[in-house]
């Protein structure tokens, strides 16, 4: 797998009114996070996730500066 540099993102937060992916109304209500990464050559790619799933994200990539502060 080659990677890819990120060039841009665009994000937004959101809020989940209803939903034909469950019939659960504790679903109804919650927040998400929405993520667009604009990588090299324009290619796009596009992911939503609830805020523990952006909270978890964000401290991985916290250590994960840490981690390569360390190094450089």
């Amino acid at each position: 797998m080659c990677a890819k540099k990120i060039t841009n993102f665009e994000w937004r937060l959101g809020v989940t009114s209803c939903s034909s992916e469950s019939d659960d109304p504790v679903d109804n209500g919650m927040p998400f996070v929405h993520l667009s990464l604009i990588l090299e050559g324009g290619q796009c790619e596009v992911m939503e996730m609830t805020l523990p799933q952006f909270y978890d994200m964000m401290h991985q990539l916290e250590s994960a500066k840490e981690q390569l502060a360390l190094v450089s």
